[in-house]
This record gives C-alpha cells, sequence and structure tokens, in this order.
C-alpha cells in the first residue's frame, strides 16, 4: 500500500500592511567597542510601529516586477564585490494584469497610494536624521553641516528650518526613483520601486545565507514553497507581494534612504512564457559534388 502524498505548507508573513500601520521615525543607539578599550557611539535612524521601538518590514500591496536579480551571489559579480557582500534585488511596478485586475480593480490605487507613503517615510527619516543626529563627532553627518553653511550664507530668516530643506532637497532616495523609457514611440516616465536584501545576514543571531522564499498560493487557500521554479530572476511583469524595511545610511559620498526586502515573497501571477517563432532564412541550393576548381574524374574508357 502506497504512503500517502506529505504536502508541506508554508506561513509567510503578510502582518503590518502599509496602509494601516503606523509608523514614526525613531533614532536609536548602541555602542561599539574599538582598539584599547575605546567605546564608540553609533546611531541608527529607523522607521518603528508607533509607540515602540521595533523597526518592522511592511506589506506592499502586489506589483510588477520590472527587474530581478536573485542569483546566489546577487550583484557581486556584477560590481566585483565579494560574494559575500553582493545583493538580491526586485524593482518593481505599479502596474495589474489586466486578469487581475478584473478581481482586484482597486489595486492600481492600492499600488499608487503605497508609493505615496514610501516616499514620505524617505522624508520623515531624512529630516527626523538632521533634526536627532550629533552635529559635531562620531555619528554626525558632514552632509547637515553643510547644509547649514549653506543657509547661513543664503542669509535665510529661520537657518535651521532652511538647512533641513537643504538636506531633504540632497538627499538620495534609493527606494523609489523615476526612470524614462520608450512605449508606443513615446517617451514615459514611471515611478521605480527598488527593494534590496544581502545575500548574509542573520536570523535568531546566526549568520549565514539566507535567500528569499518565494511562495505561491493554491486554490483552497494554502501557500506552497516554490522558489525551486525561480532561478536568477523572474519573467518581467510576474506580480509580487513583498515586504520592505524603510532605512536611514549615512556614507561619505551621500545619504539618504534605502528599502530592505523580507525573506518573504509571494508571487501572486505570472505571465505566459513566450515561444520564439523560428522562421529560418532560405539559402540556395547547391548539389553535393566537387568544387569548381577540382576537374571531374575522368569517364573510363568503354571496353569494345
Amino acid at each position: 500500500m502506497s504512503q500517502p502524498e506529505i504536502i508541506n505548507f508554508t506561513k509567510p508573513r503578510t502582518g503590518n500592511e502599509i496602509h494601516s500601520t503606523n509608523m514614526v521615525p525613531h533614532t536609536s543607539n548602541y555602542q561599539l567597542n574599538k582598539e584599547g578599550g575605546k567605546k564608540e557611539t553609533r546611531y541608527k535612524v529607523s522607521m518603528v510601529l508607533e509607540g515602540t521601538e521595533i523597526p518592522v518590514f511592511v506589506t506592499l500591496p502586489p506589483m510588477e516586477t520590472k527587474f530581478t536579480e536573485f542569483s546566489e551571489n546577487g550583484d557581486a559579480e556584477t560590481f566585483g564585490k565579494n560574494p559575500d557582500d553582493g545583493k538580491q534585488s526586485t524593482s518593481l511596478v505599479a502596474k495589474v494584469p489586466v486578469k487581475v485586475q478584473r478581481a482586484m480593480p482597486s489595486l492600481h490605487a492600492d499600488q499608487l497610494e503605497a508609493i505615496a507613503t514610501l516616499k514620505e517615510y524617505h522624508n520623515q527619516l531624512v529630516l527626523h536624521a538632521f533634526n536627532t543626529l550629533p552635529k559635531k563627532g562620531p555619528g554626525s553627518c558632514s552632509f547637515a553641516a553643510k547644509a547649514r553653511t549653506k543657509a547661513k550664507k543664503e542669509n535665510a530668516e529661520d537657518i535651521e528650518a532652511r538647512a533641513a530643506e537643504i538636506y531633504l532637497e540632497n538627499s538620495h532616495c534609493g527606494g523609489v526613483s523615476e526612470r524614462d523609457h520608450e512605449e508606443d514611440g513615446k517617451t514615459v516616465t514611471e515611478e521605480i520601486i527598488t527593494l534590496k536584501r544581502k545575500v548574509t545576514g542573520y536570523e535568531k543571531g546566526v549568520k549565514g545565507r539566507y535567500p528569499p522564499i518565494f511562495h505561491k498560493i493554491d486554490i483552497e487557500g494554502n501557500y506552497h514553497d516554490v522558489s525551486n521554479t525561480v532561478d536568477k530572476w523572474l519573467p518581467r511583469g510576474t506580480l509580487v507581494q513583498c515586504r520592505t524595511r524603510p532605512q536611514f545610511f549615512s556614507a561619505p559620498s551621500m545619504y539618504g534612504t534605502t528599502l530592505a526586502l523580507d525573506r518573504d515573497i509571494i508571487i501572486c501571477w505570472k505571465p505566459k512564457r513566450k515561444t520564439s517563432m523560428n522562421n529560418p532564412k532560405k539559402v540556395h541550393y547547391f548539389a553535393d559534388g566537387d568544387s569548381d576548381d577540382e576537374e571531374p574524374p575522368t569517364k573510363r574508357a568503354r571496353a569494345e
């Protein structure tokens, strides 16, 4: 008697929907041990659940993929990084397949609202960093000092307010950007949502490689792990639901925000694979035989 097939269902995290989760900017700090027993204070600016100090991932509405990079080492080879320093990513756009649109008529409006919220997160994080990070010393941002200097040179009535405006204007919004592309002979500008995750990270305090888990729901409402069907990328136009966590960064060359990608990715719909029609071009026909520069074999003389 054959054993019944064991089906393993998955439980992707889908909580903290972006439309209904109250997030506020928060600055925290921690001590980093340095050589010689010295300690350095480091600062972290993030969006947290209101009333807590917990930075969480928020769930976005399903969006279409534009570009994806899910190879084992992410973009490490492209940018010449150490394999463990690579990043996997997905770029999303506010589009809805026609088939899905009929079942979810408000999805496109939800997508646009989510993008507006992500841009507002960026503004809040940058301004909060400007107002709460130290003005000098460890943890300070040199670009904030430059913004204050510029505001003074402008003889602004409210130097601090004007400096904050300058700081926000010059910040880098890594999660939401605009790109132009050709569509029906016209230049179209669309907003791209870019989410990234490091190929190495920590889970329950253990460092390792924790690649994305791709889930697919069946008609009965059960999720299945379909990661084995995803190679290095997803087809363009795949409808996926992702979770993201906005975060502030400050580097020597720039500052701003990025959007981290959570491990759980739900594939809601995939386009059919297009098969290219192979119509070979006709070439001249030649009978097999000797080439022109060779003498044809001499016919044998008929014996009389």
